[in-house]
């Protein structure tokens, strides 16, 4: 009998969340199409590069990888100006870190001597704060931060995009 009042609860638990998922697909779509665009007016920069033109190639590229990700991914249309049923999408580069290579010689002394080199990889990080807001009424819908790193950058901007459209897809149904 135990086991039968077990087995039951499990279905109603799975059939509650199973009703949840189903409800979040069949709310109307609110948003159907993105503006999107990218602000580096305050980036911290490390190291400082004499470079005038990294950041905004960066940004440029955020901004083309993100417009591709949001049609690529759905049914958002990626327009160049605010108007109805759309959301703006600002993604700011807050900060980028360059770190690079480090070479360590290693030199063991137990039954047989040797040496040994090991190299680490540049690294780049790139934080940035994004923000998903209704341009009808200039609503912020949701802000969230995060910090893509790796060793390209291209693929580093990649992850920043997905998971900014991520974010701006849980908002086209509304919450």
């Amino acid at each position: 009998m135990k086991k039968i009042i077990v087995v039951c609860l499990l279905v109603a638990l799975v059939g509650l969340i199973g009703c949840a998922s189903l409800q979040r697909a069949r709310l109307p779509i609110m948003y159907d199409n993105a503006v999107v665009s990218v602000i580096t007016d305050n980036v911290l920069l490390f190291p400082q590069t004499q470079d005038k033109e990294f950041i905004k190639i960066l940004a440029s590229r955020l901004n083309d990888v993100t417009k591709a990700e949001i049609e690529n991914r759905g049914s958002l249309k990626v327009i160049s100006a605010c108007g109805p049923r759309t959301l703006k999408v600002v993604q700011e580069i807050t900060g980028i870190t360059v770190t690079a290579n480090e070479v360590t010689n290693v030199e063991t002394k137990s039954f047989v001597r040797s040496s040994a080199t090991s190299t680490k990889s540049d690294m780049i990080y790139i934080n940035t704060t994004t923000s998903v807001i209704d341009c009808e009424n200039g609503k912020t819908l949701g802000a969230y931060s995060y910090q893509g790193y790796g060793q390209s950058p291209i693929e580093t901007l990649q992850g920043i995009a997905a998971d900014n459209v991520d974010h701006v897809y849980e908002h086209q149904r509304g919450k």
